[in-house]
């Protein structure tokens, strides 16, 4: 009776397993999170290719979360929804690299903020160029009226999801 319950058991397994494999495939967050994984390890490696050898993906965490006017490292971890122990390494890293440095807060002396040096201004200049390149791309996969809309409701979501923004 045992291997009947058993074998029992497990077609009953698999059928709940199939079921939720089929249902996790239509998941519309699972095919933005392709889509962004996807789009940001093809960008951050032609960033790389074009002349930033030195940058990594960790890297993305500091300088796409950076204010043009600076930040306290504790603005961007939070941002970046990581640690400020974390964050604080990633800059560090970044300073030697020189993509980075920190200057004294003008409103609190005793604070530093986190400041683009010239290289960080040449790899944001260079970065622009990139992401405007691959959204171009998919303009031409959606079309103007199918990738405008995408961008009108990517930003609902978003503003839905982190509406104090930045």
């Amino acid at each position: 009776m045992t291997g009947t319950a058993d074998i029992l058991e497990a077609r009953e397994r698999a059928v709940r397993e199939a079921d939720l494999i089929s249902r996790r495939e239509t998941f519309i967050i699972r095919s933005i999170a392709r889509i962004a994984d996807r789009a940001r390890a093809a960008t951050n490696d032609a960033i790389r290719a074009a002349g930033f050898p030195d940058f990594s993906d960790a890297h993305a965490q500091v300088l796409f979360n950076l204010h043009v006017r600076g930040d306290r490292v504790t603005a961007l971890a939070e941002r970046a929804h990581i640690s400020v122990q974390a964050m604080g390494k990633l800059v560090r890293d970044l300073e030697k690299k020189g993509y980075v440095e920190r200057r004294p807060d003008p409103g609190d002396g005793r604070a530093q903020l986190v400041n683009l040096t010239a290289r960080g201004v040449e790899f944001f200049e260079v970065a622009v160029e990139i992401i405007e390149a691959r959204e171009r791309e998919f303009e031409e996969v959606l079309g103007s009226a199918g990738f405008a809309k995408l961008g009108e409701l990517t930003r609902q979501l978003a503003e839905h999801l982190d509406p104090d923004g930045f």
